[in-house]
């Protein structure tokens, strides 16, 4: 009989790459000439990292928190995640829910 193993490696990210991944995020909307908020978790969802800029939108920083457990949760890049994002968005402005009357 195989032994069940009690846990999984998973590749984490350290403090040093999260840190670095948000100074490259703040970095590119400096150069925009814009204000944003930028969040790093880790493979299960957890924050390792985040930055808000002075001037950011008050919920950046929550949308951008938001967006990174997306991400971890689905595991694809950013972009990917987005563009299935927009062609699943709404027509005419609302949301529908399968199943019921919009």
């Amino acid at each position: 009989m195989t032994a069940t193993p009690l846990s999984v490696n998973r590749p984490v990210i350290t403090h040093t790459a999260a840190l670095r991944a948000i100074g490259a995020a703040l970095a590119h909307a400096e150069s925009l000439q814009i204000s944003v908020a930028a969040a790093v978790v880790n493979s299960g969802g957890t924050l390792t990292g985040f930055a808000r800029m002075p001037n950011a939108f008050l919920i950046s920083g929550d949308l951008s928190i938001g967006k990174a457990h997306s991400v971890a949760a689905v595991g694809l890049p950013a972009e990917v995640v987005e563009q299935a994002m927009a062609q699943e968005a709404p027509r005419g402005g609302r949301w529908s829910v399968p199943g019921r009357a919009a």
